[in-house]
């Protein structure tokens, strides 16, 4: 089975600005893009959730895209009407066959 028929959701990509301050002195993060991918989203098992906690990093999901998808480390997905921060992304192996997109739920 190719990946593309696994890829059974889309995902919105917001890339986020760095935080400005407005005139009483809070934070204003604004959106300066927006794009659109296939993707495929599971839960991560409580020990992969262990195994992964790379420096401090809590994972809630696994999203799986294909390369050549443009995400970063601090941007925001959205996925079935749920906002996810990326905290780390991975194209296993080098193999350039998918990337791996670990990512906390919003609450």
């Amino acid at each position: 089975m190719s990946l593309k028929r696994m890829l059974n959701k889309t995902m919105k990509i917001k890339r986020l600005a760095t935080p400005t301050l407005d005139s009483t002195g809070g934070a204003v993060i604004t959106e300066y893009g927006t794009t659109t991918a296939k993707c495929r989203i599971r839960l991560l098992a409580a020990a992969e959730r262990t195994v992964s906690g790379r420096e401090g990093i809590v994972s809630s999901h696994m999203i799986y895209a294909p390369t050549g998808t443009v995400v970063a480390s601090n941007d925001v997905v959205r996925v079935n009407e749920e906002d996810y921060d990326v905290q780390y992304v991975n194209n296993p192996h080098g193999m350039n066959k998918f990337l791996q997109i670990e990512v906390a739920l919003r609450r």
